[in-house]
């Protein structure tokens, strides 16, 4: 072989070789990505789930709402109610999009801060938790009590008073455990994009 015909096949070579190491980058970028939206697949099945649940409940307090115009303290607890629903689908929304705009055609940089705004998401659901639950429980058996069996529950207020009291010991038991494990399939993918890098 001559000199040129070496040098024709080195060059030759050098593409196929520089084609074969784009091609595996790509592949395994894509992998990664795959990857790190299976790791996600649980919020984004609990997004989905918590946004159907809230549009018939928000119908639900609606209906609610008009039943019962003429009676402000009923009114009270399910404008309430209504509230943390519209902010609990807003959440989920914002979840949802953080989750659907993770692509592999995407820098691994803006996919880490999608992902950092999915965990800051996260963080705020479960923080919510502290103020929602002891807020959500005594007006969710109010308007429960009076639309299904048409019974007040004002007349029992110092049990209300107690089983609100109650309902925070639960909240902040339930932030120190969601608190400690929710962001751990979050983290876990922004390493796996860590290591692409």
């Amino acid at each position: 072989m001559e000199f040129n015909e070496l040098e024709l096949l080195w060059k030759n070579t050098g593409s196929s070789l520089d084609a074969n190491v784009s091609l595996n980058r790509k592949m395994i970028k894509e992998l990664t990505y795959k990857k790190v939206k299976a790791g996600l697949i649980e919020i984004k099945a609990t997004s989905y789930i918590e946004l159907i649940v809230a549009l018939f409940w928000a119908n639900y307090l609606v209906t609610f709402l008009i039943d019962h115009l003429q009676e402000f303290k009923f009114m009270l607890p399910a404008i309430i109610l209504l509230g943390i629903t519209i902010f609990s689908t807003v959440l989920s929304i914002k979840k949802l999009v953080a989750y659907r705009s993770i692509k592999a055609d995407e820098t691994i940089i803006k996919t880490q801060k999608l992902l950092l705004s999915l965990r800051n998401l996260e963080k705020m659901d479960v923080k919510s938790i502290l103020v929602f639950i002891p807020l959500f429980s005594a007006p969710f058996f109010i308007v429960v009590a009076k639309a299904w069996f048409n019974f007040d529950l004002y007349v029992f207020s110092s049990m209300l008073a107690n089983y609100t009291a109650g309902s925070l010991f639960v909240a902040i038991i339930l932030f120190f455990v969601l608190n400690r494990y929710s962001y751990r399939q979050i983290d876990q993918s922004i390493e796996q994009l860590d290591k692409f890098k």
